[in-house]
């Protein structure tokens, strides 16, 4: 999904909003892509017991150091970030339908 999204958006003529919108859509997919297949690989890893005495229980944590609390501060600090600084540096503000032509007259 996200290398059809941002495929569509690099390929196509998509502008503003709907381009800020669906980067954000294919890369937040993207994160969390990754974030599935780390999660796969090192909790899959450690739930097989080295002793082979069978499964090994992982238990889920909220406010845990390694919690999901932390877990979803870490994935939505960039955007908050981005959010922040949007309010003093608007990156789509006065550019939408602007062409180099316009702007010498």
């Amino acid at each position: 999904m996200p290398l059809l999204v941002l495929g569509y958006v690099v390929l196509s003529n998509v502008k503003g909003k709907v381009m800020m919108m669906l980067s954000a859509l294919g890369s937040l997919a993207l994160v969390l892509q990754v974030l599935a297949m780390r999660f796969n690989v090192v909790v899959g890893g450690q739930l097989i017991s080295k002793s082979e005495r069978g499964f090994v229980d992982y238990h889920w944590e909220f406010f845990a150091k390694e919690g999901i609390l932390t877990a979803l501060v870490i994935l939505a600090a960039p955007f908050v970030t981005y959010a922040i600084i949007n309010l003093f540096i608007p990156i789509l503000e006065g550019t939408e339908g602007k062409t180099a032509s316009s702007e010498k007259a």
